[in-house]
């Protein structure tokens, strides 16, 4: 049996985390925080597929919290929780939080679920490409160091006919 997806929640309600864990918990492995500041410590000693935040926090908003992960996990999903349907903090968390998806409050169970699951399909997507162009990278870096120790090696005119070069 495979590990269940693992599911990071950041809300400063604490009722919040008791509800998310309440419905998610039996399909998910679910880690909650508190603060932005709380959620970074998690994301520094487990292994996250998916960070769901609140948008409004003290001391650091939803975007800022997506914005600082940005390049230490960039292949996270990312979804955003917001009260307010405030299109400027929408358009900010897509284009600086890169967020995959924006959820109102209070959310719905069988919706939020929905979104978890493609939010998820597209990370098992994104993670597979990366590990197909990793390895096509290393095939690549091959290639050219035994291009380079051939060209030490033989003659320009026979490298040339072996590999094609005009």
């Amino acid at each position: 049996m495979s590990t269940p997806p693992s599911i990071l929640y950041v809300d400063d309600e604490n009722l919040s985390h008791l509800i998310f864990k309440a419905v998610f918990e039996d399909d998910y492995q679910v880690h909650t925080a508190i603060s932005a500041r709380e959620g970074l410590e998690t994301l520094r000693q487990q292994s996250i597929d998916l960070l769901i935040t609140d948008q409004c926090m003290p001391e650091m908003t939803g975007v800022e919290l997506l914005q600082n992960i940005r390049d230490e996990h960039p292949y996270i999903g990312r979804v955003i929780l917001s009260a307010y349907s405030d299109t400027d903090a929408i358009i900010e968390a897509i284009n600086v939080g890169r967020v995959d998806h924006y959820v109102t409050k209070p959310w719905q169970a069988d919706e939020l679920k929905a979104v978890i699951e493609d939010v998820l399909a597209d990370v098992e997507q994104r993670t597979r490409r990366n590990r197909e162009v990793d390895t096509l990278q290393a095939e690549l870096a091959r290639e050219q160091r035994l291009r380079k120790e051939l060209q030490q090696h033989v003659p320009a005119d026979v490298v040339a006919e072996i590999l094609g070069d005009d």
